[in-house]
């Protein structure tokens, strides 16, 4: 997420080209792309789960937009595969996650 979000944040001129190829505005991807970093940089805060909670709720809503988006646009199976394993191993963070604090717990 952090790489993604440096990318988007960034302005990078191949990011801003495929986002129009999605149907997204260049400030938009901008956007998103802060919300990535901002994302991780809550997300690495020790003891607030709550708040790592919605990092995990923001980093599945973007996966899931993402995989709307290359869906409608007719892009290739292996790019719409991308969203779709980033989003396998976020779940499987979210479980170990949960599991750990459930052990931490007793």
């Amino acid at each position: 997420m952090v790489i993604a979000g440096y990318y988007d944040a960034s302005g990078n001129r191949a990011v801003i080209e495929y986002a129009k190829h999605l149907g997204y505005p260049p400030y938009f991807i901008e956007w998103i792309g802060w919300c990535k970093i901002i994302g991780v940089i809550l997300f690495l805060i020790p003891k607030m789960p709550k708040l790592r909670e919605w990092c995990y709720a923001g980093f599945s809503f973007e996966l899931l937009s993402g995989l709307i988006s290359h869906i409608v646009s007719k892009d290739a199976f292996w790019i719409v595969m991308m969203p779709i394993i980033a989003t396998m191993l976020l779940t499987t963070s979210y479980i170990s996650y949960h599991y750990h604090l459930k052990g931490s717990q007793r």
